[in-house]
């Protein structure tokens, strides 16, 4: 064996031990990184189902007017709610119903304040107009 071919393993080896230790020191952020992507592809995909944005669409101006406005609150609010349960924790190899019945009731919780906040926010100002709107 040549000199460069003994030293592959060694550099193999010390470079898995990196990305070890950098996976495991950044295990929290990587994981609520991941969560946050997968939070904003969720509510993309459920406004292409709503409103039927498929290649055929005709506009896309639920993007601009909706989705946009709401994608900052949903995920703010989706990572406080998930990191109060502890959903940030990392491996899910050993998850069991008490992990999903937490996922479940996180989102629930999101569900009940993405509602009142609705509620205060869109529809009491519509039943309660001030005086200058009138």
């Amino acid at each position: 064996m040549t000199k460069s071919n003994e030293s592959k393993p060694e550099e193999l080896s010390d470079e898995m031990s990196r990305f070890m230790f950098f996976f495991s020191r950044f295990r929290y952020v990587l994981s609520a990184t991941t969560h946050i992507v997968l939070f904003t592809l969720a509510l993309l995909l459920a406004y292409l189902v709503w409103f039927d944005a498929g290649p055929n669409a005709a506009g896309q101006a639920w993007f601009f007017e909706s989705f946009i406005k709401l994608l900052p609150f949903f995920v703010i609010v989706k990572a406080i709610i998930f990191g109060w349960r502890k959903l940030f924790r990392g491996g899910w190899q050993y998850a069991g119903i008490r992990d999903v019945a937490r996922i479940l009731l996180a989102s629930w919780i999101f569900v009940a304040v993405a509602f009142a906040c609705v509620f205060v926010f869109v529809y009491l100002p519509k039943m309660h107009p001030t005086s200058a709107e009138v």
